[in-house]
């Protein structure tokens, strides 16, 4: 992701929550606001913000790790069993086995 030079570019949320007031400053408001900068950049927005007697709080996010692609697990193949093959009977012969058997 790139930096950009305090620029918004995820979200700015603005509710309007009454604080103390600041050096005799009346209406000050609650607002957040997230950015992303170069580290040096914070800092030099750390000093403006201290040269404006402006209340404020900085906080460094850590960056969210990509999550890796889950991966299917892997198809176990089928046990395989062996055919037990038949041998081919000649009719011949099952008529010759009938007919014996028949007779007695």
């Amino acid at each position: 992701m790139r930096y950009y030079e305090l620029t918004i570019i995820t979200k700015k949320d603005l509710p309007s929550l009454p604080i103390q007031p600041v050096k005799e400053q009346r209406g000050p408001n609650f607002i957040t606001l997230d950015f992303y900068a170069e580290p040096g950049k914070i800092s030099e927005l750390e000093k403006a913000l201290k040269a404006n007697s402006l209340r404020y709080m900085l906080l460094v996010k850590k960056p969210k790790r990509e999550a890796s692609p889950r991966r299917k697990p892997p198809i176990e193949k089928p046990p395989t069993f062996e055919k037990k093959v038949r041998e081919k009977v000649d009719l011949d012969i099952l008529d010759k086995k009938l007919k014996e058997i028949l007779e007695q």
